[in-house]
């Protein structure tokens, strides 16, 4: 705004005060002061003004009235209108924040979950109805409450004080035990947090009913193919030359029997890493040791197929974990690189330290390759890349999904390189908790 004509009539104003009491003044004989009384009523005069400003600061509503009223207030009366412009545009953007809150807590209320906001304190600002529900926050009562004082269980407040929110948590909620809950927390403003809350409960049954069918269904599977696979082999040792025309459904019969129990058993394998909590009883895995195993294994399986296998291993580094799982890992990797590698293939294994304390195991080949668009489905169940050369090799398509699930399992990483026509690489990376250094 432009304050140069309020600043020439305050200018005008002294004058008007000054010069006409000091002429009078000079005609006679008292200049000095006739200019100090000009300026000391000036000054009330001022001091009355501001005095008019406080008041209109009081009353803002009657502000711009009274400036308005009075055209020869000068400064005051600018400050006094800017006042009021910025004081209706604060109410506006007042408002029109207020509008936005009220519908953002309309849209939030009308959630099946549950939303809670935290201030910077810890304490809570707002909830929805379906955070009373689930987990039994409820707004306002339990305003400004601190909500590591409201939802007690341990498992929460440790989750709420480590600050690492990048993994959902999951919990039994504390007023509907039977109900499985999923937190999701994020910062946002000044330390605030916003709690999005999950029933989950159906997704965990299904989860498990999924669970228990896979597993007792290869658990009853089991028995009659034992049985069928037994009587195969008794048919193959009793057929003669005269019934030679039977050899090769009988073979088929055998291999696919094979492939069968291989199946039965991966899935069983899975069932239980899915279902079972991991052990407590971990123990220094010699991987060095483990990796010349398989690949003197893997070299007898091969025999005839022209393949070499390279071992680049440190032996000083050790892994901790479940023997069992990591070398279910580990071998399922191995035997894949076998079965890609094609012809006079080369498989390369590989254990090594990382910068950062960790270490890694890899498997890499000079197979086929694999198109960049399937590697992010891989370790999905039952996922074909080619559907006829997987069935050729025998696969069962539960290996690579093992795998991811003994590496969440040991807190470690499943990462996937390949190029068509190049080759593939599998690495394992393991956290350097997980790395025994000798």
């Amino acid at each position: 705004m432009n304050y140069q004509p309020a600043f020439n009539r305050e200018i005008l104003r002294v004058l008007i005060f000054v010069l006409p009491i000091s002429a009078v003044g000079g005609a006679m004989g008292y200049m000095l002061p006739a200019m100090l009384t000009g300026c000391l009523c000036f000054v009330a005069d001022h001091l009355w003004r501001m005095h008019r400003l406080r008041r209109w600061l009081e009353n803002t509503a009657a502000l711009t009235d009274l400036a308005e009223a009075d055209k020869r207030v000068g400064m005051v009366r600018e400050v006094a209108l800017d006042y009021s412009r910025l004081r209706s545009r604060y109410e506006e953007q007042h408002r029109r924040l207020g509008a936005a809150e009220t519908y953002l807590q309309e849209a939030a209320s009308s959630l099946s979950d549950g939303v809670i906001v935290v201030g910077g304190g810890g304490e809570l600002t707002w909830a929805n109805g379906s955070a009373k529900k689930l987990i039994g926050v409820s707004f306002p009562g339990h305003y400004k409450k601190l909500l590591v004082n409201v939802i007690v269980d341990q498992k929460f407040i440790d989750y709420f004080n480590q600050c690492d929110f990048s993994e959902p948590l999951e919990m039994v909620s504390p007023t509907t035990p039977h109900l499985t809950l999923s937190l999701s927390m994020t910062f946002f403003g000044a330390g605030n947090r916003l709690i999005f809350i999950r029933d989950i409960s159906k997704v965990r049954h299904l989860e498990k009913m999924r669970q228990d069918f896979i597993g007792n269904m290869s658990h009853e599977l089991r028995t009659p193919l034992t049985v069928i696979k037994g009587y195969l082999e008794v048919i193959d040792m009793h057929l003669d030359s005269e019934s030679s025309r039977w050899r090769r459904p009988i073979t088929q019969m055998q291999e696919q029997a094979e492939r069968m129990e291989n199946l039965i058993t991966d899935l069983m394998w899975l069932s239980r890493l899915e279902s079972v909590p991991q052990e407590d009883s971990d123990v220094a895995v010699a991987v060095a040791a483990t990796a010349r195993e398989m690949a003197e294994e893997a070299s007898i399986h091969a025999a005839g197929q022209g393949k070499s296998f390279v071992i680049e291993v440190e032996d000083s580094i050790q892994l901790t974990g479940q023997f069992k799982e990591l070398r279910s890992a580990f071998n399922n990797l191995v035997v894949n690189a076998c079965k890609y590698s094609g012809e006079d293939g080369q498989v390369t294994i590989s254990w090594r330290g990382n910068s950062d304390g960790g270490a890694t195991f890899s498997v890499s080949d000079n197979g086929f390759g694999i198109a960049q668009h399937h590697l992010s489905r891989l370790t999905e169940r039952f996922y074909r890349v080619d559907t006829s050369r997987s069935i050729a090799t025998g696969g069962t398509g539960l290996g690579l999904a093992i795998v991811k699930h003994v590496m969440m399992r040991h807190d470690a990483e499943l990462t996937i390189n390949s190029e068509e026509g190049v080759g593939s690489t599998f690495s394992c990376v393991f956290p350097p908790s997980r790395v025994v250094r000798g």
